[in-house]
């Protein structure tokens, strides 16, 4: 369909997600951006696009990516967890708490956004507030290793030995 009509978003962002699957990102992303740019009213397009950008070790891009949604989709909870994660994984954890603060009211059932608020008020230090947090991820994902692990680090940082050994 795409030599038919080069511009069919759907289309594009199969080839992508494809060769994304593929462990091919870097490959993916030529499509990421036509999609994108296929459909520039849709927030999701542009977070699928940040996601590639992420996935190629491309932070600042993703980040303008997902500003640039949140400017224009202020009410797009995905796109505050994205930013959120971004600015964690730069470690700029003060800005990302904010942010994800934001993500957690707008989307208050994304585990993502509850784990990467968790995540970024433990490197801030404030640990008892980054066990809220978790718990509150766990609660929407149980079964997330990620999740417990975090969880249970948190709690022997605080001493909480007894309370951490079920979930490490």
């Amino acid at each position: 369909s795409l030599q038919l009509r080069p511009d069919f978003g759907p289309a594009i962002e199969a080839l992508a997600s494809a060769l994304t699957q593929a462990g091919k990102p870097a490959e993916a992303l030529p499509y990421f951006r036509r999609a994108a740019a296929a459909a520039p009213h849709s927030p999701d397009a542009a977070d699928r696009l940040a996601s590639a950008y992420m996935m190629c070790g491309q932070f600042a891009e993703a980040e303008a990516v997902v500003r640039a949604t949140i400017a224009r989709h202020p009410r797009h909870g995905p796109a505050y967890t994205g930013l959120g994660m971004i600015l964690g994984i730069g470690e700029r954890y003060a800005e990302a708490e904010q942010v994800l603060i934001t993500a957690v009211a707008q989307a208050p059932q994304s585990a993502d956004a509850w784990r990467w608020l968790g995540v970024a008020r433990h490197k801030l230090g404030r640990i008892a507030d980054a066990v809220l947090a978790y718990n509150q991820a766990l609660a929407l994902k149980p079964a997330n290793a990620l999740i417990a692990a975090h969880l249970g680090e948190a709690l022997v940082d605080l001493n909480r030995l007894e309370e951490a050994e079920p979930v490490l």
